[in-house]
């Protein structure tokens, strides 16, 4: 929903507070989260979808290193990234798989005047 990073596959992911949603379906792949705080959730297009900051953490756990800084660099130039809501959300889930990741990126990315050429240029299609 945000166009963070091109999709690689033909399920859509949706993360719902634990124990909510319905079954299976095809084409949907549902993560269920007991830590989805209000603060996380957001609406976009009139959908309930989950923050930029907690849709970067989620996504953290399963990019390497690469990937994932170029969905924190894309966040940046659609200007949607918000320093102080990814640091909150690191703050909640400090032991989540990809939070340390995802710190060392924003903290890189915090202490850089901006974008390399270079770096723009591998978020061209």
């Amino acid at each position: 929903m945000w166009d963070l990073r091109r999709s690689t596959g033909s399920n859509v992911h949706v993360t719902v507070p634990s124990g909510a949603g319905r079954s299976r379906r095809p084409g949907i792949a549902v993560h269920r989260s007991p830590g989805l705080s209000d603060l996380e959730v957001a609406v976009h297009d009139g959908i309930p979808v989950s923050t930029v900051a907690r849709t970067l953490l989620d996504i953290a756990g399963d990019l390497a290193p690469g990937p994932l800084e170029r969905a924190v660099e894309r966040s940046v130039i659609l200007r949607l990234f918000d320093l102080h809501a990814v640091n909150a959300t690191l703050a909640r889930h400090p032991n989540r798989k990809g939070s340390h990741a995802l710190s060392l990126i924003v903290a890189h990315l915090h202490d850089e005047a901006q974008l390399t050429r270079s770096k723009l240029e591998v978020l061209l299609p």
